[in-house]
């Protein structure tokens, strides 16, 4: 009995998946890449997490969402070292499906991202350089002994985090300050909300 019960179970639940029409994929891929260095992100319409890993590698993991294969199939990461710089870009259908792209970099890496859409969350200690069209966006920026310059903006949305003042502005906001440190953090929306965070765990060593 327990087992027909069990096979019951499995059919109902295969049957929902495929009702569903969701299909899941998770693509891991690393290269080797040394520490403090600059790396540039390249996505489009993509969530993207940011974190430090302990070696020197870039790891990314690819997470997508899709009512077919052909959409997570059609989803590339590339990466090539140019100087001391790190280029990767995330390649994607501009229709289909969800993407979800985590990075782990090196410490001391100094970041440099662009996207059209998503939400974008840095836990990273270091140089900063981020602009996305829409989406909202949380950064670690380190404590005024790390940071030296920090300029925030969003045309539509919010500023917050009790870093370096109040922001200006109605519509949109602004945050300009320094620090006694030598990281730059730029952050730029033009339509999201952006939370600045003073630490993130396991990322700050004075």
């Amino acid at each position: 009995m327990r087992v027909q019960v069990l096979l019951a179970a499995i059919v109902v639940a295969t049957f929902c998946a495929a009702s569903n029409g969701k299909h899941s994929s998770n693509n891991k891929q690393e290269w080797d890449f040394a520490s403090n260095q600059k790396l540039e992100i390249h996505v489009t319409d993509a969530d993207v997490n940011v974190k430090q890993s302990d070696g020197e590698k870039i790891i990314v993991e690819l997470l997508t969402q899709s009512d077919s294969t052909d959409f997570a199939d059609k989803v590339k990461a590339s990466f090539q070292v140019q100087g001391n710089t790190g280029v990767l870009t995330v390649a994607q259908p501009p229709r289909g499906g969800d993407l979800s792209v985590t990075v782990r970099v090196p410490p001391g890496t100094s970041l440099w991202l662009r996207s059209r859409a998503g939400d974008i969350d840095i836990e990273t200690v270091g140089n900063k350089d981020i602009q996305t069209g829409a989406g909202d966006v949380r950064v670690t920026i380190g404590s005024s002994k790390k940071f030296g310059l920090v300029d925030v903006g969003t045309h539509a949305g919010d500023v917050s985090g009790d870093v370096c003042g109040k922001p200006k502005g109605w519509v949109g906001h602004s945050l300009h300050c320094t620090g006694d440190g030598k990281d730059e953090v730029r952050v730029h929306t033009n339509a999201g909300d952006v939370q600045l965070r003073e630490s993130a765990q396991n990322t700050e060593k004075d």
